[in-house]
């Protein structure tokens, strides 16, 4: 490899969003995890995710959304709690959005029956109230109940005022999520699946919140999360949590409750590195995902081969940036 050739290699810009296209070769943790949420004998379960900011977390979950999107008998829904807003409960504000997206998957199926769809809207009205309770006592407002049943047409415009539920709390919540969860009526929907995103750039508060959300709500039969997360950022937040409170619970032995089985994405070998680097500076390739099937195939082969793992992928005029891929492999191992 010359230096002029590698001179001649333009190093494309690249943004940092998830990629939609495998590079990493993270179809084996994609499939664990993925094993893992179908299981029947684990039911329900909590997976963790766990890898340093910029390993692959989000890009793992989109591609097991990818996935579990095409079965008829899983919904999977996407939440990223650091988008709630500050002066939001964490706790209800999760809980209202699996609670809305899957009364929205239910309404779009138009295969469920009323009384089905009349529980769940009935379920997500009482959470609404006790999300808007919840900010008219931190915003240090004087309410009676049936006043605060205003304030939840600021999470709900769709549906008018109506008298306050009996019990404006979420005590007594988790059984009747059960109870829809466990009816007849819910299939031919076997399984709802939440995936956590960006918990590790979210407060110590929302941290505590939407983890106890997860196990003291919504952790019923038929429920799986998999929280994507750095677990030493995410340990961090708990410990400077639980140090308000006095609580003689460590922070790891506080998340070993919560999640069940935890899957590290691996860091990069020398070799996969390399492939990433080309395969990432080739994203504009007309046929990108035959190359990367190629890469794949090619597997496991020795370092400064990828022209020729290649093959007719890759255009002749394109050999300078792969060679700029190896020798950039250099500089990280």
């Amino acid at each position: 490899m010359s230096d002029a050739g590698v001179a001649r290699a333009a190093m494309p810009l690249r943004d940092d969003n998830p990629s939609e296209v495998d590079l990493l070769g993270f179809e084996d943790v994609v499939d664990v995890v993925e094993s893992i949420v179908t299981r029947a004998d684990m039911d329900p379960v909590t997976v963790g995710v766990n890898a340093p900011w910029g390993g692959g977390k989000t890009t793992v979950l989109q591609l097991l959304k990818r996935r579990l999107d095409g079965r008829e008998d899983i919904f999977c829904l996407l939440v990223s709690p650091w988008e709630y807003d500050n002066k939001t409960d964490p706790t209800t504000a999760l809980i209202d959005e699996v609670l809305g997206g899957l009364e929205a998957k239910l309404e779009a199926a138009k295969t469920f029956g009323d009384k089905m769809m009349a529980a769940l809207k009935k379920l997500r009205r009482r959470v609404k109230f006790a999300k808007a309770v919840k900010l008219a006592a931190t915003s240090a407002l004087t309410v009676t109940l049936p006043a605060a049943g205003a304030l939840v047409d600021l999470f709900d415009e769709n549906k008018p005022s109506e008298e306050a539920p009996p019990d404006p709390t979420l005590q007594g919540f988790r059984k009747q999520f059960a109870e829809i969860m466990d009816s007849d009526d819910l299939k031919p929907l076997e399984r709802v699946v939440v995936l956590v995103d960006d918990l590790d750039r979210s407060l110590p508060d929302t941290v505590v919140e939407t983890l106890e959300a997860i196990k003291l709500f919504l952790s019923v039969k038929k429920m799986a999360f998999v929280i994507a997360a750095d677990e030493e950022n995410v340990a961090n937040a708990i410990g400077r949590r639980l140090a308000t409170t006095g609580q003689p619970i460590t922070s790891r032995l506080y998340l070993e409750k919560i999640v069940q089985v935890p899957v590290r994405v691996p860091a990069l070998s020398r070799d996969q590195t390399e492939e990433y680097l080309a395969l990432l500076i080739l994203a504009d390739l007309e046929r990108i995902d035959d190359a990367v099937t190629k890469v794949k195939q090619s597997r496991p082969a020795k370092p400064h081969q990828l022209v020729q793992r290649l093959g007719d992928t890759l255009p002749a005029e394109r050999y300078a940036e792969v060679q700029l891929a190896e020798a950039l492999t250099r500089t990280f191992h």
